[in-house]
């Protein structure tokens, strides 16, 4: 259908001029839509190397790295997409961007990422994820205070999807992490209700 068309379109636009970055920028976004993330990369990358550096190359460029579990090459992708000013109004991107860096234990930088996300959740489906990521990253920099308050949160927060409060083994890690944290501020009787 459409992307075929396209496709074949950018494709020619690129045998008729080599030089052409926003031929190869258009084929990078393309083909992330596909899922084809290797070879997307490798289009957005020519098209960086010809001039295309804006947001939008750059966060797509840290989706893909982001499906290829590539931690460091999302982790920098993310890092000069977010000093776009274009990529402010993209909560999935800060939202990846802070698990890589929690992926990497720089749960400071994940924490304040994070923070960012949360003043834009109106546009940011997976709540409860970032709920429990806030409180995680509180808890790695020793604020268990702020994770309490975060993975409380998080049990409150109905899917986007399901309108169901969260279940199952998050809700389990969760209340886990919680207790972790009331013991830390040697809260025990609260810790021994989240242990039930």
């Amino acid at each position: 259908g459409f992307l075929r068309v396209t496709k074949a379109k950018l494709l020619k636009r690129i045998e008729e001029n080599s030089d052409d970055g926003d031929a190869f920028r258009k084929l990078g976004f393309l083909l992330h839509e596909q899922k084809k993330y290797l070879e997307a990369v490798e289009k957005l990358q020519k098209g960086i190397s010809l001039g295309y550096k804006n947001g939008r190359v750059w966060r797509t460029m840290g989706h893909c790295f982001y499906e290829l579990d590539q931690v460091d090459s999302a982790r920098e992708s993310y890092g000069r997409a977010m000093k776009h000013k274009s990529n402010e109004d993209a909560p999935l991107m800060f939202y990846r961007a802070a698990r890589m860096e929690m992926r990497r234990g720089e749960y400071r930088n994940a924490y304040e990422i994070l923070l960012k996300v949360e003043s834009r959740f109106k546009k940011f489906n997976d709540r409860q994820s970032v709920w429990f990521a806030l409180g995680a990253s509180a808890y790695s920099i020793n604020e268990p205070r702020k994770a309490i308050k975060h993975f409380k949160q998080a049990l409150q927060e109905q899917d986007s999807e399901t309108n169901f409060k969260m279940k199952g083994n998050f809700k389990r890690v969760t209340f886990y992490q919680m207790a972790r944290a009331y013991e830390e501020l040697e809260m025990f009787n609260n810790r021994t209700k989240c242990d039930k």
